[in-house]
Order: structure tokens, then sequence, then C-alpha cells
């Protein structure tokens, strides 16, 4: 009964015995030893319980069933095919990697003998916010080079799609997934100069520079560009922060710690410290950092003022102590039967 359970799982949508996916099914057949029509006659036996005939197609009689298959096929590696047919994208996305990345704590290794199969469900992946940072970060951290490059070939319009951005840019999956794909050579020139004005932006704006140490996000920068943004660095920026180090102490959260909020601004006098060594230069970045330290023993004091106004403002009169009464009968422990005790293991 499980191959049967097993062979709707593969084909998300459900198994129609006239249209169906071959690959697929011979995985099946191949992973549990028997052959499909044996496999399909058990249809019939599961139907109502497990499986339900919806027009052409069998289908499970609840999503829950899915969830289930995907926990007990997690536990064998040996039926990989069948999982990475058969599981949502989501869980492929998270808590999937390939076989020649590096390897994550607790995450299920996928074998290189399935990159095709692989590339197929990402390929298929919901173009929705959520699931494109997911697919993202999945092509920048897990995915092999061959199977990042075997989906950009099949599906080039994977690097259009939009997704959230991150707080520090050198964290963005999408530019992350941009600058894996312009290190092999199939990143569109377009995406590239979009990605070169992030960047740059990020910097001579926002004042993060968290790229710098990204070899290859660098390289998303033409070369002239790049010079170009690390005089602007030092030109227009430096003369800058102090006045910025003044903004960034006037409109701070209270709630969070005085010196984080000066990392970015900090960040930039690094880079630019480690690339001009001229007496100006020099002093302009400790003025700054004596701003910044000034600053941050302000915000420490304002800080300790608020925490002390929050507290004397506190009405206890609201909080009252209740005592929880404990029953002295324990409700009686009814042992449940699993419909999925019915499963062949």
């Amino acid at each position: 009964m499980q191959a049967a359970l097993i062979l709707v799982y593969v084909h998300q949508a459900g198994f129609d015995p006239s249209d169906y996916d071959v690959p697929a099914a011979q995985a099946v057949a191949d992973l549990t030893g028997y052959s499909l029509t044996k496999i399909q006659d058990c249809f019939t036996e599961l139907k109502g319980s497990f499986l339900k005939l919806s027009g052409s197609k069998w289908t499970f009689a609840h999503p829950t069933i899915s969830d289930a298959l995907t926990e007990i096929l997690r536990q064998k590696p040996h039926m990989m095919a069948a999982l990475i047919r058969g599981a949502t994208v989501d869980t492929i996305l998270s808590s999937f990697t390939c076989e020649s990345s590096p390897l994550i704590r607790d995450a299920l290794v996928i074998p290189t003998i399935l990159d095709d199969a692989l590339v197929a469900r990402l390929g298929r992946t919901p173009d929705e916010w959520h699931r494109n940072w997911m697919l993202f970060h999945f092509s920048s951290y897990r995915a092999s080079e061959s199977v990042f490059a075997k989906a950009i070939e099949q599906f080039p319009d994977l690097l259009q799609r939009s997704c959230w951005h991150t707080d520090l840019i050198g964290n963005d999956p999408r530019l992350n997934a941009y600058a894996r794909a312009h290190h092999q050579g199939v990143l569109p020139d377009d995406l590239r100069l979009e990605a070169a004005d992030s960047l740059e932006a990020a910097a001579l704006t926002d004042l993060d520079t968290s790229f710098f140490d990204e070899e290859n996000m660098l390289a998303l920068i033409p070369p002239s560009r790049l010079v170009g943004l690390g005089l602007a660095l030092r030109a227009k920026v430096l003369p800058s922060l102090v006045e910025r180090a003044d903004e960034i102490a006037e409109d701070v959260d209270l709630d969070e710690e005085p010196d984080s909020h000066f990392k970015k601004l900090l960040g930039v006098l690094d880079r630019i410290e480690a690339t001009a060594g001229d007496p100006e230069t020099t002093s302009m970045i400790d003025d700054t950092r004596d701003r910044v330290k000034r600053s941050v023993k302000a915000i420490e004091e304002r800080k300790r003022e608020h925490d002390d106004s929050s507290e004397d403002e506190t009405d206890w009169t609201h909080i009252v102590t209740q005592k929880k009464e404990e029953s002295s009968l324990s409700a009686p422990v009814t042992t449940k039967r699993s419909v999925f005790d019915d499963v062949d293991k």
C-alpha cells in the first residue's frame, strides 16, 4: 500500500493512469520493487481512506497524508528519488542541499544523480516573494555548480524574479545569486548593471559596505565604476560622516543598544582607512570616530533616563496574581490509533 501512496506522492497534482510522469513512476517501481501495474492495483483498496478519485486522477484524501509521507521518507535516504519529486517546494528549498555543496547541519543531501529532477522542481517554484527569497537563497548557498548552471540555462526567467531585501546588502540572496551567475558567465548585462546600481547606492547612500569582502559581489560592479566608488567614499562620503553621526544620534530607538546604530558608519570608516593613509584622511577618520564615541555615551544616558522613566510609570495596580487550582482528578489517557498504522512500513 505504501508504494501506491508514494506513486501518488511523486505526482503532486495527482496520478492519472493514462497520463503520468514515466520517469517518476519508474523511480517508484525501482525503489519499492513492485511493478507499476501491481502498485496501481492497490488504489481501489485505498479509496476512501487514503486516496480519492478526482476526475481521472488519484489524489490524497487529505493533505496531511502527503505531509506524513514526507516525514516518513525523510528517514529513508534511499527514498530520496521519491522525496525530491513529491515533497513541497518549501521543504526542498529549506531542508535540502546538493551533494557537492557545503554541508549544512540537518539538511538532507541530494545526490548528483537526481540533479535533473531537482532542477525541474526549482523551475516550478511559484513566483511569489517569499518563495523567490527561498529560491535565491537555495541557489546561492545550497545548489551545486551543476544544479545552478542547469537551472539558469533551463529557466533563465528565474533571475528576473523579485523578493525581499535584507538589512545588509551583502546578505541579499538575490544579489548573491546574481554574483554566482556572473561568475559562471550567465548573468545578463542588464541584471549586472542593476546589481551594480544597488551596490553603489548601498555604499554611498545607506553606508552599507557589507559586500566589500565578497569578491564575486564586488565583481558585479564594472572595474571603472568600482574605482569611482572608492574615490566617492573618500571625497564625498567621508566629509559627511560627522553630520551623519549627529543625525543618527538624534533619531535612535532607545530600546536597542546605543552602539548598534553606528555599525554601518564605522564599517565605512574601516573601508576608507584600509585604502587611504594620507594625514588628512586619517584626521577626518579620527574625528568621526570621536564623534561617534561621544554620541554613544549621550545615547546611553538617554537610554538610562528612558528606562528609569518607564519603570516609574508602570501601573502595578493592574497586576493580579492568580493561583491556579490544581485538579484532583486527572483526565483518563485515551490511546488513539493512527490511520497511518495501516500503511505498510
